[in-house]
């Protein structure tokens, strides 16, 4: 995964570009996603790392791609990230 920051003017408030490669589709298709997240925490942004697997739960506004901490996104081993559930485990 790799960051990037953007001005976000368009939405009022600066935003972190995130782009993916993708290990496991649930759905839609494709191996990379970019998307946005709010700068800040205190603006519900997701604070991603380099090198740590994600499940991103994103929303699609105006074609964009977009994560917030009001989701379940998170690192894949927290068992809040519902990836269990995803594959069919419960």
């Amino acid at each position: 995964m790799a960051c990037a920051t953007s001005t976000g003017e368009e939405r009022g408030f600066p935003v972190k570009i995130a782009t993916f490669m993708i290990s496991e589709n649930f759905k839609g298709e494709g191996s990379e996603e970019t998307l946005e997240t709010a700068f800040y925490g205190a603006l519900c942004g997701v604070e991603f790392a380099a090198g740590e697997e994600y499940v991103v739960y994103a929303d699609q506004e105006n074609r964009v791609l977009t994560a917030s901490l009001c989701s379940r996104t998170g690192i894949a081993t927290d068992q809040k990230s519902g990836l269990s559930v995803l594959r069919g485990g419960g």
